[in-house]
């Protein structure tokens, strides 16, 4: 944040100020014009008054507001986030709008923030009080990835808010909110609303709305045991949807059917004629009840969204992930035995990431998701911020934390390290010169083709690359774990020393392996 004098400030932005209703001139005061139509430039100047001139009620007077700790004088970027966050609650309902916010990212309702936004009061909260206001859906006919022609037009991976995929994605309403109130309230409430507890919102809700797809595909299908309403009791057969589509989109575009007068449709001029659609030009409605797709449509939003805000299997402690322990410059163990110097710096050429030594210990993994999401690693104290992966070119994913141990320090023995959502992974990258003593899957790896743990290459003296005394390796491949890893292609884990008297390697849920290398690794059984 940049600090500025009173003096400096005094140019920069308007005074704070307040009408002035004292009856008499004051000459130690300094008094200013307010013009409240300014729509460029500043709104408050000084005013040159004198006691002959002076009138109550006309002038403005310089005043000093307190948000918390911090005092303002003018009319700042951050006084005005202040101004935001400590007076929201004055005019709106946070938690209805951090409910309604949610809503609108997880289903997209692209024109939910602006157009059909109803803002709706049953008056104020206290007596004398301003009214507070709650939002409300109105139409919501663009949501789910189709706008409003009915047209599919979006995909999962919308970062609708980063982004500004919204219609009016310039709301400084929705804007602030999500500026300030991410952290405190949005995050919360997609908790809240997926059935965790959380210190905000206190308990756990009975139904949370958003717990699982079924239940939000409930909703769709107007189940009457998730409704409770009346009017859904009953069955709506599929037939009648699909009838429904018949006579208004098929049947006019039969000339038969337009010939009769009676089952074409009225043209879209000022005539009000019957006509014909020669073109089938509403076939893209003959949806049926979208059922399926609205389903995988929500499970990949859902996991998506999980994957960027780090919840679910991507918060420390997700179930479906990778637990172990990397090492660096351990030269009696590894092939890594480089500490960076300035005459022998880690990389050779860093706008490549070509580094000089082939077997030094890196601080990065190159991750390739399953299909279009965030990635999240972490240690023992974190998970570090998420990064998109745009579903097309490996991420690398530096972790910061490790990177001047694993360059400079001189024995770096090891270090643990998460890797989260591993149920939606596809490829790890090569992983040999992160040097792992510990390597666990637990959960779901149903999606990994490969696991490059170890290296059967030399480097440019012909040295071999090695990791000894390591902890046996969990992989949960075999045909008894629950679902093992029936899309793994290869694996190599050439050059690894374990220190269990007879370590063994079970792959026999792995039908599809192709490479398999294993060449000086102490391996006994596969």
């Amino acid at each position: 944040m940049e600090s500025y004098s009173d003096e400096e400030l005094d140019t920069k932005a308007d005074r704070l100020v307040v009408l002035c209703k004292d009856e008499a001139f004051d000459a130690s005061k300094t008094y200013y014009n307010y013009d409240g139509n300014a729509k460029c430039g500043k709104a408050v100047t000084k005013a040159t008054v004198t006691a002959e001139t002076y009138e109550p009620n006309k002038y403005y007077i310089g005043t000093t507001i307190i948000y918390g700790d911090r005092s303002y004088k003018y009319d700042t970027q951050e006084y005005r986030g202040d101004k935001f966050t400590y007076e929201l609650s004055d005019h709106f309902n946070k938690e209805y709008m951090a409910t309604y916010f949610v809503m609108t990212e997880i289903f997209e309702c692209y024109d939910s923030r602006g157009k059909n936004c109803m803002m709706a009061s049953w008056g104020p909260q206290k007596e004398g009080g301003d009214y507070i206001w709650y939002p409300l859906f109105y139409d919501i006919d663009t949501q789910l990835g189709i706008n409003n022609t009915g047209i599919p037009s979006f995909e999962y991976n919308v970062d609708a808010t980063e982004d500004g995929n919204y219609s009016t994605s310039d709301s400084v309403l929705w804007n602030n909110f999500y500026k300030y109130f991410k952290t405190g309230l949005i995050i919360p409430k997609y908790r809240h609303l997926r059935g965790i507890t959380t210190s905000v919102f206190g308990s756990n809700l009975k139904q949370p709305p958003l717990k699982t797809v079924d239940r939000i595909e409930s909703y769709y299908l107007t189940d009457y045991n998730t409704t409770n309403n009346l009017a859904d009791l009953g069955t709506r057969p599929l037939v009648a949807v699909n009838l429904d589509e018949y006579y208004k989109y098929i049947t006019i575009t039969n000339d038969a059917s337009y010939l009769d007068g009676t089952t074409g449709h009225i043209s879209s001029d000022t005539t009000g004629v019957y006509t014909v659609d020669t073109n089938g030009t509403y076939f893209y409605a003959l949806q049926g009840n979208r059922s399926l797709s609205r389903q995988q449509f929500l499970s990949n939003r859902l996991e998506y969204i999980d994957s960027w805000l780090n919840e679910g299997n991507y918060q420390r402690g997700g179930a479906n992930r990778i637990r172990g322990r990397v090492a660096a410059n351990n030269k009696n163990k590894t092939s890594d035995k480089w500490i960076e110097t300035a005459s022998d710096p880690y990389f050779k050429d860093e706008s490549t990431l070509t580094k000089n030594h082939l077997f030094d210990a890196e601080y990065w993994m190159t991750l390739t998701p399953a299909h279009s999401s965030y990635v999240t690693l972490g240690d023992d104290n974190e998970a570090y911020p998420s990064r998109k992966y745009d579903g097309v070119h490996a991420l690398r994913f530096n972790i910061d934390s490790i990177e001047n141990g694993v360059r400079k320090s001189e024995n770096y023995p090891e270090q643990l390290l998460y890797v989260y959502g591993i149920d939606q992974m596809k490829d790890l990258g090569d992983m040999s010169n992160l040097y792992w003593q510990e390597f666990e899957i637990s959960g779901d790896a149903t999606k990994l083709t490969s696991l490059k743990l170890g290296y059967d290459g030399l480097d440019v003296n012909g040295e071999r690359w090695h990791n000894d005394n390591v902890n046996q390796f969990s992989i949960p491949a075999s045909s008894s774990d629950s679902k093992g890893m029936p899309l793994l292609k290869e694996v190599n884990m050439s050059n690894i020393q374990f220190n269990a008297a007879s370590p063994i390697l079970d792959l026999t849920s792995c039908e599809k392996l192709e490479n398999f290398r294993a060449t000086g690794s102490n391996l006994i059984n596969v």
